[in-house]
């Protein structure tokens, strides 16, 4: 019994924490785009991609095949 008068306001410490970050991340703009980044991953894979085929193809046609 004595243990949850510490456990219970190290808890309540830890959710106000939690509460306190999620705020400052939406104050510092770390969830207006959402998927932004992740199709930029994608674009760059795609660019990469398409850049390697433009080389087999250039190759291709020098060597006449």
């Amino acid at each position: 019994m004595s243990s949850l008068f510490l456990l219970i306001p190290l808890g309540l410490l830890q959710v106000a924490g939690g509460v306190w970050l999620f705020i400052w991340a939406v104050n510092r703009g770390q969830y207006e785009d959402l998927e932004g980044p992740g199709i930029e991953c994608l674009r760059d894979e795609w660019e990469s991609a398409q850049t390697d085929n433009d080389d087999e193809k250039l190759t291709k046609e020098i060597s006449g095949d």
